[in-house]
């Protein structure tokens, strides 16, 4: 599945196409720039149920974690389940009716907490530390677990996973893969493969990509998705659907926002998709299960309230942006 993008891999290594590529034109090969935020940027983490309701988090002024959901086009929120002080943004993963929610806490340890479909409980934490990043977390339907990453603080990739079932941690585990230039984004499809996206670093800021095999247990990567990514202003976000296709975002250099896609054969990209300007990097999620299926990505925006855009596989068209309020995301 992944032979076309070893190849690009070697290419990319050997100085082939273009060397590191850099995005629209908008900055050169050895250019290493940042799309402009503010001081107030809050990331946002999104996740999509079975039954197509969307839940974003996100970790709010007074440190504690913030909450809200979109159910068929209507938002409800903000609420707030408490939890802080939180150490970072928080990210979230869905098993059925369990809500999962993650976050770095202020001892540099992973912290938790779980909405059984009618109450919170939390936080609790089993340790894992010192994470050198916000975590990552992906459900994986093939082992029931939620599976949770992190820059280590030797910027390596580091991984830990949770049995929702039995409430039990295994990890952490070195995965390698280093350095990485941002914290990382991770999904899996319906067969238990994982897949893993992180901003490169120094002046490289392609995203790039390492992926676990269900079937063979073991590692591939890392590689240099630059020549459909460019230059990044922004960490990925990423969301997989069942069938293994991926789909990863961005803050573009200008501020916009970006596509790029996995489609079962080869990527393509990079795709510009406007919406700017965003003023936090994106978060993306896309239900499992719901019919029709559909992505949705969201972002701060510069009026420090949520927005949107939103694509139904049923038409392939996007829609937004999105105002969804909620603000001020401070």
């Amino acid at each position: 599945m992944h032979g076309k993008r070893l190849l690009a891999a070697a290419l990319l290594a050997a100085g082939g196409l273009g060397g590191l590529v850099a995005a629209a034109g908008t900055a050169s090969a050895t250019t290493h720039l940042r799309a402009a935020t503010t001081s107030t940027a809050v990331a946002v983490s999104v996740a999509v149920s079975s039954t197509g309701v969307e839940y974003a988090f996100w970790e709010g002024a007074n440190g504690n974690l913030w909450e809200a959901t979109n159910t068929t086009g209507t938002w409800s929120g903000p609420t707030s389940p408490g939890m802080g002080p939180l150490g970072s943004e928080p990210t979230v993963a869905i098993d059925g009716s369990d809500v999962l929610v993650f976050w770095k806490g202020q001892d540099n340890g992973l912290w938790m907490a779980e909405w059984n479909g009618s109450a919170w409980s939390g936080p609790t934490s089993p340790g894992m530390g010192p994470l050198g990043s916000p975590p990552a977390a992906t459900y994986n339907p093939a082992t029931s677990t939620a599976d949770v990453f992190w820059k280590g603080t030797d910027n390596n990739l580091w991984e830990a996973t949770y049995t929702v079932s039995s409430g039990t941690w295994a990890g952490p585990t070195d995965d390698g893969f280093g350095p990485l230039g941002s914290q990382p984004t991770a999904g899996a499809d319906a067969a238990g493969n994982v897949y893993v996206f992180w901003q490169g670093a120094g002046n490289n800021t392609h995203i790039w990509e390492g992926w676990y095999s269900h079937t063979s247990s073991a590692w591939s990567g890392p590689i240099d998705l630059g020549a459909w990514t460019g230059n990044t202003g922004s960490q990925p976000t990423s969301a997989v659907t069942n069938g293994g296709d991926q789909y990863l975002f961005w803050q573009g250099l200008d501020g916009n926002l970006f596509e790029a896609e996995w489609n079962g054969s080869g990527w393509v990209g990079w795709t510009p998709l406007g919406n700017g300007p965003l003023n936090s990097a994106p978060a993306a999620g896309v239900s499992p299960a719901a019919s029709p299926s559909t992505l949705y990505v969201q972002w701060q925006g510069t009026d420090l309230n949520l927005w949107g855009a939103s694509m139904s596989f049923s038409g392939s068209t996007w829609s937004g942006p999105n105002y969804a309020g909620m603000g001020p995301l401070t």
